[in-house]
C-alpha cells in the first residue's frame, strides 16, 4: 500500500516540491501530519490559511519560505493537491488500517478491496489511474510474498 501512495506522490513533482518545501518551513512546529498524504490533505482542506501564513513571512528569512510562496502561486500544483485530496488521501487510512496489529486476513483484503475499488473510481483521463491500477494489481497478486520489492513505473511501460 505503501508503494502504491509512493507512486502516486512520484506522479506529481512539483506538488511534492511544495509539500516538502513546507515541511522544512514549519520543521520546528509541532506537527501530526506522519505521511505525504495527510500533508496534501492538510493543505488541500486550508490552502487559504496556509497560503496567507506562509505569505507573512519576510522573504529574506528563508530560501524554503521565498520557495513555498512560489509554489503557493502556482495554480497547476493547487489543482493537483485538490485531486490528490479528492482521489487518493484516502490511502493514508487504509495504510494505518493495514499496520494495525491483530488484523485477520479476511479484513486485510477487505481493505485491498475497497482500494481497488476506489482506484478504479478515478477516470483514465488523467494518465495517473492508469499506473496506479497495474502497481496495485502487481500488489494484491504479490499480497503475502516476500518478494514484493520493486518501483511501480517498472509496470508502466
Amino acid at each position: 500500500m505503501n508503494r502504491v501512495a509512493l507512486n502516486v506522490r512520484s506522479c506529481f513533482p512539483d506538488l511534492d516540491s511544495l509539500i516538502g518545501t513546507l515541511k522544512a518551513v514549519f520543521r520546528k512546529a509541532p506537527s501530526r501530519i506522519r505521511i505525504w498524504l495527510d500533508a496534501v490533505k492538510y493543505c488541500s482542506e486550508n490552502i487559504e490559511s496556509v497560503k496567507e501564513l506562509v505569505n507573512t513571512f519576510k522573504l529574506t528569512d528563508a530560501h524554503c519560505i521565498r520557495k513555498a510562496q512560489k509554489l503557493l502561486e502556482d495554480t497547476n500544483i493547487i489543482g493537483n493537491l485538490s485531486f490528490i485530496d479528492a482521489h487518493y488521501t484516502f490511502l493514508s487510512k487504509s495504510i494505518e488500517d493495514l499496520q494495525q496489529a491483530g488484523a485477520s486476513l479476511s479484513q486485510i483484503l477487505q481493505i485491498l478491496d475497497n482500494v481497488e475499488e476506489k482506484i478504479n473510481l478515478v477516470g483514465e483521463d488523467v494518465g495517473l489511474p492508469h499506473q496506479i491500477k497495474i502497481c496495485f494489481r502487481y500488489l494484491k497478486n504479490e499480497f503475502g510474498s516476500n518478494e514484493v520489492s520493486f518501483t511501480c513505473s517498472t509496470w508502466t511501460s
